[in-house]
């Protein structure tokens, strides 16, 4: 059973974790119009070595959906991640024991990011296409969509570095299906005052060149989200 698309075991694990975690509350900026967050948005937020995407999936409220590297939403893919990657070169641990360990956590992980209904991002190959349509859908659907696009993921500072790119041709999809831009809204998870910080809507502007366009709405989700820290008083 879901509710909100969103499995038991998810919303159950969700529960228990929130018991012993202290709450995070959403601060709008003063531009936004209050019915902008009842609409289905994409969200752009920081990773931050998983801290943003962790604590969205545990405190952000309403109905949302999050892109998720498709390695993690099987267990045969993520056991050789971590195997191969997480548990050796990056916590540097013996290969026999790193294979003890991601056995049971590749499956663990997986059923729940399978029951948050997360998002499969195949980046850099062609099933990338299945990304996009899966997120239009998931819109016109009334799901709001969280994106982490950091290059550097495991980069805890409140400075925003580079992004991937690739997540704002989703803008070239969803104009096609519904002949509407997307609406893209930076979001800054702040531990300082434990609050998502959004802030004002980004659309790419009818009429423009497409690889132009790209690079204006790159920079305003990049300076957005440098504003939202600034706010929040980590930058």
């Amino acid at each position: 059973m879901t509710v909100d698309g969103q499995g038991r075991l998810y919303r159950f694990g969700r529960h228990l974790v929130r018991l012993m975690s202290r709450r995070y509350r959403v601060i709008p900026s003063a531009a936004i119009h209050p019915e902008t967050l009842q609409e289905p948005v994409v969200f752009i937020s920081r990773h931050q070595n998983l801290f943003g995407p962790w604590k969205t999936m545990l405190w952000f409220p309403g109905r949302f959906r999050v892109w998720v590297y498709h390695v993690f939403l099987e267990p045969q893919t993520a056991f050789r991640h971590y195997v191969n990657y997480t548990f050796t070169k990056r916590f540097g641990w013996h290969q026999s024991w790193a294979k003890i360990v991601a056995w049971p956590v590749s499956y663990v992980v997986t059923a729940v990011l399978r029951s948050a209904a997360c998002i499969p991002v195949y980046r850099g190959t062609r099933q990338i296409v299945q990304t996009f349509r899966e997120t239009v859908r998931a819109l016109a659907d009334g799901y709001s969509v969280f994106i982490f696009p950091d290059i550097e993921y495991q980069d805890r500072s409140a400075q925003t570095g580079e992004l991937y790119k690739g997540f704002l041709q989703l803008d070239k999809y969803m104009y096609r299906e519904t002949g509407r831009h997307v609406c893209f809204v930076p979001m800054y998870v702040c531990r300082r005052q434990r609050a998502f910080f959004v802030g004002d809507p980004i659309r790419f502007r009818d009429g423009e060149d497409f690889q132009k366009e790209r690079e204006v709405v790159y920079q305003k989700i990049r300076d957005g989200l440098d504003r939202l820290a600034g706010l929040c008083g980590e930058l």
